[in-house]
């Protein structure tokens, strides 16, 4: 049985500091249930993009929502994009507890198969980033390129920041779900490796990462990539730390493009799916 799936539409047009115009898009609102979750994903361009332009779909960090990415969507287009907002952020619903890497994981995986979405670039920023690589491990031909921004390929076992969830517990109840929040940290208690797994993946990767105190991915990690990635291009942005769209948003987000770019050039095409599993 596929999860259900819910849509409206809407016009937004997101604002951005350094963005000197961004237009108008065509947004669509919808929600994917996976299981008793309700997960919220923003689609734009879903009827108006260009088949030759790969979609990208956006995985927030550990607080981050779907809506975030709405300068990002509104300045690519017309290309389709997507971005999710995982169990317990933003709107979508808050479950007591299921938290672990592969339920997120799983977040993903519903919200792929019911928009049936394939020769798509992943980008993940942060924690996100891990969940997208367990997605792509396990699901390498649904790809056509992804997008890492500034974290090793784990999900780790604690938060690198003792007073994360302070801060977490600080942030708007419908930004990041004190429940969630809390349930989150129980879960953290075992390290998931992904280095050994990413001789799976056979498209282009972009890592980008951050070079001043406060970055999660170290120099030697990055080095790491290189090494076990069949195609993959690092890039470090001196300036910045963990947030790789501070103090540029243009740099980061024409870094992003001109990967996207270059995965459209390459023409890379994904087979369609078959005998796609369920499971909610």
């Amino acid at each position: 049985m596929k999860p259900s799936l819910d849509s409206r539409s809407s016009r937004v047009h997101p604002t951005e500091e350094n963005t000197s115009s961004v237009p108008i898009v065509d947004i669509r609102e919808k929600w994917v249930h996976n299981g008793e979750v309700r997960l919220h994903v923003l689609d734009c361009n879903e009827r108006s993009h260009p088949a030759d332009q790969i979609p990208i779909v956006f995985i927030p960090g550990i607080s981050g929502i779907a809506q975030d990415y709405l300068p990002e969507m509104a300045t690519m287009s017309p290309r389709r994009s997507l971005s999710i907002s995982l169990r317990g952020r933003g709107n979508s619903s808050a479950p007591e507890k299921g938290y672990g890497f592969e339920d997120h994981v799983s977040d993903i995986t519903s919200v792929i198969e019911r928009l049936d979405l394939s020769g798509f670039c992943l980008c993940g920023f942060s924690i996100g980033a891990s969940f997208a690589m367990g997605y792509a491990v396990d699901y390498p031909m649904k790809l056509a390129g992804m997008i890492i921004l500034d974290y090793p390929a784990r999900f780790p076992s604690k938060h690198p920041d003792s007073d994360w969830l302070e801060y977490a517990l600080s942030n708007p109840p419908d930004r990041f779900s004190p429940v969630a929040a809390r349930a989150f940290e129980k879960t953290m208690s075992n390290d998931v490796l992904l280095w050994d797994k990413l001789n799976r993946l056979p498209f282009p990767v972009l890592v980008v990462r951050g070079g001043k105190p406060g970055a999660m991915l170290k120099a030697e990690e990055a080095e790491m990539y290189r090494s076990r990635l069949k195609d993959v291009e690092v890039l470090c942005f001196e300036e910045s730390d963990y947030m790789v769209w501070k103090p540029d948003y243009i740099r980061y987000l024409n870094t992003l493009k001109t990967f996207l770019d270059k995965l459209d050039a390459a023409g890379k095409k994904v087979p369609p799916r078959q005998n796609a599993a369920w499971s909610i």
